[in-house]
């Protein structure tokens, strides 16, 4: 989701919002991912229609922005090259079973 806010309010809320859904890839052990390219796409698409969108309710985008916020659903994981540039894995969607032993072990040695 990405929210366009152009004033402080109170309580806080968006001037213009836009959403875009993205495709998740899932497999029979119960690894769930998502393309972090896809990712990167989906939120200049987003970001795009907001603005389309404030433009045309009339809100003045070219004359300056106080905030564009990127959110997603939730805790998704990414690891990106510093000399590429480049995603290392595709992202872990929070949904992802594979660490469920390491945070139970954590979580006994914690409590």
């Amino acid at each position: 989701m990405c929210l366009l806010g152009q004033s402080i309010k109170k309580p806080p809320a968006p001037d213009s919002f836009s959403k875009t859904k993205m495709p998740t890839q899932l497999d029979l052990t119960r690894w769930v991912e998502h393309d972090p390219m896809e990712i990167l796409e989906s939120m200049r698409i987003c970001m795009s229609k907001t603005i389309d969108k404030a433009t045309v309710d009339g809100y003045n985008v070219d004359g300056g922005l106080k905030a564009i916020g990127l959110t997603n659903q939730r805790e998704t994981t990414v690891v990106w090259s510093k000399s590429t540039g480049l995603h290392l894995y595709n992202a872990i969607v929070w949904m992802d079973v594979r660490t469920n032993s390491i945070c139970r072990s954590i979580s006994l040695f914690i409590h």
